[in-house]
């Protein structure tokens, strides 16, 4: 009797069915899903259907063997089933999650623009921010965006400020790898847990996206060399920071910053803004601007 067979005499479920309905969905099922998070179909309802009900079956099954536990593992072939049951269920979740790790602006139902709010800068034109967009006429395509937004010529000022609605089709000038997400608004910034892990309510807290890229922006900010072990050469040297200023060399550490910053592409720019003396030990500011045109300035 295999495993499968004694599974089934025992909890009364049919395993080799769910094994047969899994692999017909990786089969028939999972490239239309794949393709529908890209934007190149329409949704597959019925490989959608399947795809929450073996997700549904999944959790039914972890449940069984919770009660059943004792009266299956007598064998290693038990644990081998359950290594199996359990790469399934990633993979079944994993493909729940499409629209995050695929990184598409599906909401509710698949749109191929990726949307956010975007705060115009001090001296920035609808020209050249339809020229950042990638639009094709700038010089043109800048109306659609006033009227989109609604904004009337004497909304506008050269101090910036105006909050905008915008939508982007194609997508390599927010093509973000280092977040995991749907693409829609502030989630182009990410979210992260707390670099100091608290639980509450039996869950991680995590940030918000704001509070992610404050968090973030600290991070790069303290990369030295030889903290990531996988690249020793990242960051600026240990002991920078606190010397004197006579052994400062601000292109040099400029660069180290401007790298570290690399590793994060939610970030779009990061500029010194400031730097000077307190009591012969130097401190240097920097002003770090989001793919969103959030800014904020860190002093270290």
């Amino acid at each position: 009797m295999t495993i499968i067979e004694k599974f089934t005499k025992v909890t009364n479920y049919d395993l080799q069915k769910f094994f047969a309905d899994y692999n017909a969905f990786l089969s028939n099922d999972i490239s239309s899903l794949v393709s529908y998070f890209k934007g190149g179909s329409s949704l597959n309802k019925t490989a959608f259907s399947e795809l929450v009900r073996l997700t549904s079956e999944s959790n039914k099954i972890e449940h069984i063997i919770s009660i059943f536990n004792t009266g299956l593992s007598a064998t290693t072939e038990f644990w081998d089933l359950i290594d199996n049951l359990s790469e399934v269920k990633t993979r079944l979740e994993t493909t729940i999650n499409l629209a995050k790790w695929m990184r598409s602006s599906y909401v509710y139902g698949y749109d191929g623009q990726s949307k956010f709010k975007y705060i115009l800068k001090q001296n920035q034109t609808f020209e050249n921010l339809s020229k950042e967009l990638g639009n094709a006429d700038p010089n043109q395509d800048w109306v659609d965006l006033t009227i989109a937004n609604g904004v009337m010529e004497l909304d506008y000022t050269r101090a910036g400020g105006n909050v905008l609605d915008l939508s982007k089709t194609d997508n390599t000038l927010y093509n973000i790898t280092t977040v995991v997400d749907v693409m829609v608004g502030d989630n182009i910034l990410g979210k992260d847990m707390q670099r100091k892990v608290e639980i509450l309510n039996d869950d991680f807290v995590s940030l918000t996206t704001q509070d992610t890229m404050e968090q973030s922006a600290e991070i790069c900010l303290g990369v030295t060399q030889g903290s990531v072990p996988e690249y020793q050469s990242l960051g600026y040297p240990k002991d920078l920071v606190g010397s004197n200023i006579n052994a400062l060399r601000f292109s040099s550490l400029m660069r180290d910053v401007q790298n570290n910053f690399k590793t994060d592409d939610s970030f779009a720019s990061v500029e010194m803004v400031d730097n000077g003396i307190d009591q012969d030990v130097a401190f240097y500011s920097f002003q770090i601007t989001s793919r969103l045109n959030n800014q904020i300035n860190k002093t270290i």
